[in-house]
């Protein structure tokens, strides 16, 4: 009667045997590693296959942790409490906050800080006494379109199609960091590699975080059109499209605005056309570096929900519905 022998005794004699066979074959045998000096393995010393994904995911996660903070569809809320406490409601007000910010310079706290950064708004409120003289617009037909491009409307606008077009320009940005690299009496082909590497992860940072767009190249033509006033001296241009989770940034929330905080402690989300300009201008005799802020949909329609919700009378901290209906 023959006995089988134990599975682990059979596993370890292969492995003898295999190990006996290796010892036994010359090493010439053996195939030729590369050097560690050898350009192929110079080329993959410094490469990087994950870094630009971690990037994209922090910067998601994020940008989610901020638009999660701020949800909270108050503007409905607020709307039944005033019904319901019977509090005036001026249609009007409610239009203006949302398309038509008030352009004023002499208001204690200016509305352009709800949906544009203090430099954009800054921009948007300057912008009228520094065009050219032979600029087809007057200041009276300039100003409500400035106003228009600074309200958070046109971020819900600007929020629907960046994340289609911001896809596009991070690719773009690859290709032209490609180039750089490959560029020139010494090309990079370590960078390079890296960069080709990255266009995936790019092209998704894109859709959900955005991308800027560099537009230096159009600057003497917008120069020579009249387009940018000449006093501005801008010296650099570009713009930020948002994609599906960005957040926007503006130089205050609704609390900020209601208190008169302007020294940018209480930032708020959302944007607008001009919020995503960047731009590098020798405005008012010193230097100015404007970096573009995207928004995507989600942030601004937050924004938009706090901002109708500030002009039907919200505080910008409390619950409108709080003891509402304890009476009844």
């Amino acid at each position: 009667m023959q006995h089988a022998a134990p599975r682990p005794l059979i596993a370890a004699g292969i492995a003898l045997v295999g190990a006996g066979a290796i010892a036994a074959t010359p090493v010439a045998a053996l195939p030729t590693l590369p050097s560690v000096d050898s350009p192929a393995v110079a080329l993959t010393a410094g490469f990087d296959a994950f870094g630009a994904w971690q990037d994209v995911f922090d910067t998601a996660k994020a940008n989610i942790t901020t638009l999660t903070d701020n949800s909270s569809f108050v503007a409905g809320q607020q709307l039944i409490a005033d019904l319901v406490n019977g509090t005036s409601i001026d249609p009007q007000a409610v239009i203006d906050a949302i398309v038509q910010p008030n352009m004023a310079t002499d208001l204690p706290m200016s509305p352009l800080l709800l949906s544009n950064d203090a430099l954009q708004a800054l921009v948007t409120l300057v912008m009228p006494q520094f065009m050219p003289s032979d600029f087809p617009l007057t200041t009276d037909e300039l100003t409500p379109i400035l106003s228009f491009l600074a309200s958070p409307f046109s971020g819900v606008l600007m929020g629907a199609i960046g994340p289609s077009i911001a896809p596009l320009v991070a690719l773009g940005n690859s290709f032209t960091d490609i180039s750089n690299a490959l560029g020139g009496d010494n090309p990079d082909w370590d960078t390079a590699l890296q960069d080709i590497v990255n266009i995936p992860a790019n092209m998704v940072g894109g859709l959900l975080n955005g991308a800027t767009l560099n537009l230096d190249a159009l600057l003497p033509t917008l120069t020579e059109a009249g387009l940018l006033p000449e006093n501005l001296d801008v010296t650099a241009l570009s713009y930020t499209f948002g994609g599906l989770l960005s957040p926007g940034l503006t130089a205050s929330d609704v609390e900020g605005y209601v208190n008169l905080v302007s020294d940018g402690s209480s930032p708020g989300i959302g944007g607008s056309i001009i919020n995503g300009l960047g731009l590098t201008t020798g405005l008012m005799g010193f230097p100015l570096v404007i970096e573009g802020q995207g928004v995507g949909s989600i942030g601004a329609w937050e924004s938009l929900d706090q901002i109708i919700a500030a002009a039907l009378g919200w505080d910008g901290v409390s619950d409108p519905l709080d003891g509402l209906f304890d009476s009844i």
